[in-house]
């Protein structure tokens, strides 16, 4: 008999913060809108739209979120890890964020289904809840090398937290006190992406936000967030996520609704 996750969806307030506490089942979430910061020990991973988590059971963590508070859906196993869920136990990993987008399309398509029609549990060899466990046990971009020098990861999490579309990689490179090019080789020496590909992805969850928090036209998100024109938008967001903004903006819409009657 399959393993049996169940689905959930939440609402917290601007700068909400929950103190340190572990859960007794795996736990994979997805920002929705707004954003996070997750602390596990010393180490603190800054979160906003789009951005996927494991946390395998046990693990103690503390939550700080952010100044418009955030909407996450979150796909539980009850008293079981990811071992459970995985056919290598070397895939397991207890905390991990994935910014990449890898994950983000099967966990739409669960987020959806959970809207449409009210299912609230999916089993473990149901084909998105597959492809979405493939995609956060998959070798991790970052875990191709050996981990990376304190002033690149410093970097990089400062630009997950601080970015902005007028954000270039010379504002990168002049706050580490490098060069533009070796700043880039770095990037992708270490986290196996380019610099480029880091801010493109940045830049599209800061639209999943706007998308989801405004009632603007979309070309106002666009402009808001870099991109050349709502077409443009339309088609990276579509490309990326298997979503059009205005699906996306539905399919936030009615989670936000449901988090904050359950």
């Amino acid at each position: 008999m399959p393993k049996t996750l169940s689905f959930r969806a939440a609402e917290y307030g601007p700068t909400t913060r929950q103190s340190a506490h572990d859960h007794e089942g795996v736990q994979i979430s997805i920002v929705l809108r707004g954003s996070v910061a997750e602390t596990v020990g010393r180490a603190t991973e800054y979160a906003g739209a789009l951005s996927v988590v494991v946390k395998d059971r046990g693990l103690r963590h503390a939550n700080e979120f952010g100044p418009r508070g955030a909407t996450i859906a979150q796909l539980a196993l009850p008293e079981g890890g990811l071992s459970e869920l995985v056919e290598d136990p070397r895939r397991v990993v207890e905390w991990t964020w994935s910014h990449n987008l890898a994950a983000v399309t099967p966990f739409l398509r669960l987020v959806d289904r959970y809207r449409a029609t009210g299912t609230d549990a999916f089993t473990a060899d149901d084909a998105d809840v597959v492809d979405l466990v493939s995609a956060v046990s998959a070798r991790r971009e970052e875990r191709r090398h050996e981990a990376p020098p304190a002033w690149l990861a410093d970097s990089v999490a400062w630009l997950r937290a601080e970015w902005h579309p007028r954000m270039t990689v010379s504002d990168v490179a002049a706050r580490a006190r490098v060069h533009p090019v070796y700043l880039a080789r770095c990037v992708r020496r270490w986290y196996g992406h380019s610099l480029s590909d880091e801010l493109r992805r940045l830049r599209l969850r800061a639209a999943a936000h706007g998308v989801a928090v405004h009632s603007d036209e979309l070309s106002r998100v666009a402009s808001d967030t870099g991109y050349a024109d709502q077409a443009h938008l339309c088609r990276d967001f579509r490309r990326a996520t298997g979503f059009s903004p205005g699906g996306y903006r539905v399919v936030v819409r009615d989670l936000i609704a449901v988090a904050r009657v359950s």
